[in-house]
């Protein structure tokens, strides 16, 4: 009767477990192939940042808790196209009063010869709850008109193109024209976009599930001992 009960536990045990495995959600921009361009100059883009008035640390998409990201996708239309994807963390303001944020690089990637949407498989990265998501270079397709990404250019370099940024370094952004920030947005003339690339990523687990875990890696012995 004992080893019926034990089972019996185990097997709860074991379903609440499988159950509350963490799944992996998307997050970034709809892989949806409307009236879309490539870029020609490679920009740096923040998902989801754009501000008419100036860039704040905030963004429709974000990471909305701690987790690993495992593979990145987006949608393309040709071959050849490289870019590297960036986690993009608030870093407050520079002494003008831009925003800043510490770009980490997850990868760097070239678009395959087949259209549509692509999946690369990233070595996994953490992010932090609140962080941003951003890349540099050419291949997602982008509809532009009612965008929210913020698209920039290396403040006083060549229009439209932007220096890629260093893997862990910190940088700050402005709105057009701000000759006081490492990036600017381009200029207003062009409409904010929506780039179709997003991560896929796994939450970590809650610290009542691993407080629970725990517990039962204590108490479980125990019991089993009892049932002999």
């Amino acid at each position: 009767m004992q080893m019926g009960k034990l089972r019996a536990v185990s097997a709860l045990i074991l379903l609440f477990a499988v159950g509350s495995v963490a799944r992996a959600t998307y997050v970034g921009e709809p892989l949806t192939s409307g009236n879309s361009s490539t870029d020609g100059d490679p920009p740096l883009v923040i998902l989801g940042e754009y501000n008419a008035t100036a860039p704040t640390a905030t963004s429709s998409i974000t990471f909305p808790t701690a987790g690993t990201v495992t593979d990145v996708q987006i949608n393309a239309s040709a071959s050849g196209d490289a870019f590297t994807v960036y986690d993009a963390h608030p870093a407050g303001a520079d002494s003008n009063g831009n925003q800043q944020f510490t770009l980490t690089s997850m990868g760097s990637f070239v678009t395959t010869s087949t259209p549509g949407v692509q999946v690369f498989t990233t070595t996994p990265f953490a992010v932090q709850a609140g962080d941003l998501l951003a890349f540099w270079g050419q291949g997602p397709l982008y509809t532009s008109g009612t965008g929210t990404d913020a698209t920039y250019q290396t403040t006083g370099g060549t229009q439209y193109f932007a220096t890629q940024p260093t893997s862990g370094a910190t940088y700050s952004v402005g709105a057009a024209g701000n000759a006081t920030a490492a990036f600017q947005y381009l200029p207003g003339t062009n409409d904010p976009r929506n780039y179709e690339i997003g991560v896929d990523v796994t939450p970590e687990p809650s610290s009542v599930m691993l407080g629970f875990l725990g517990v039962v890696a204590l108490l479980l012995p125990r019991y089993r001992a009892r049932a002999r």
